[in-house]
């Protein structure tokens, strides 16, 4: 908008129009999250097989986090995140520029595994939104992924 575009362009531009809601780029979302899903697995196997401990703390941070938190964190964050690392960034400074920024700032965890998925995330996030211009398919996994951890600390 600075630019001198309207809103509706502006929107448009970081891949949360209309035209970028299609059924496919849900389902792409779906297909990201369990390419995740078989990441996660991978390391944990990885773990196992070479007795290398790979400690997750994610889930201990997230369970002293009030209910609200939790319910923020599959919904307002997967949409914040990814309009200003693929939206925004993407665009701007390029994929893998931006899944560094994005892997450095979940390193807050301080978690190799997690890491690593972040970095996985951010690269097939920023892949696909390059591909197909919306950030439906990346909210949508941004969203699985985040709804999973929560579930996990309840189970």
């Amino acid at each position: 908008m600075l630019k001198g575009h309207r809103l509706g362009e502006a929107i448009d531009s970081l891949g949360l129009g209309r035209r970028s809601i299609r059924a496919r780029y849900i389902a792409t979302g779906v297909f990201i999250f369990f390419i995740l899903f078989v990441v996660e697995l991978a390391i944990s196997a990885f773990s196992t097989i070479t007795n290398i401990p790979l400690p997750s703390n994610v889930e201990p941070i997230l369970a002293q986090m009030p209910l609200y938190f939790l319910v923020l964190s599959f919904t307002l964050v997967p949409l914040c995140e990814e309009t200003l690392f693929r939206g925004f960034l993407v665009p701007r400074a390029g994929i893998l520029v931006s899944a560094i920024i994005f892997t450095a700032l979940h390193f807050s965890y301080g978690s190799i595994s997690e890491a690593v998925a972040a970095f996985v995330f951010a690269l097939l996030a920023g892949y696909y939104f390059r591909r197909t211009g919306s950030l439906y398919t990346t909210m949508t996994a941004h969203a699985l992924v985040n709804l999973l951890t929560v579930i996990l600390i309840f189970s």
